[in-house]
């Protein structure tokens, strides 16, 4: 076996991981995070769906021969929504900040350098 084939290979495995794993993460963390209940859990699932969609018509090529221009157009999409995805969670994580968090990601209400009657 040469190099070239062992990648060819590794590559289509690590791609049916990636893409599984995309696509099982909500269902397999809703048995323990209610992601649905807050901006950042939904934001992340999203993330998570997003790139699922997007190797999806990859996925469909590999494993059955697939190919098919209605897919390419949703793969651009769903590609594209990453970006939008991304954009959010930076809102977010300005939202929090300005909140009162610290760089670190605790709430300055919760931290004990806080004095006594700052909550």
């Amino acid at each position: 076996m040469t190099q070239a084939h062992f990648l060819a290979d590794l590559d289509t495995v690590l791609f049916h991981a990636v893409f599984f794993t995309a696509l099982l993460f909500p269902a397999v963390t809703a048995f323990f995070w209610n992601w649905w209940d807050s901006a950042w859990g939904v934001n992340i699932v999203l993330l998570e769906a997003c790139i699922a969609v997007t190797l999806l018509p990859g996925w469909l090529f590999l494993a059955f021969g697939i190919d098919n221009w209605a897919l390419r157009w949703v793969q651009a999409v769903s590609f594209a929504m990453v970006g939008v995805v991304i954009i959010w969670r930076g809102v977010l994580i300005w939202r929090t900040q300005a909140a009162g968090a610290r760089k670190d990601g605790a709430l300055l209400l919760d931290s004990p350098a806080s004095p006594p009657g700052d909550a």
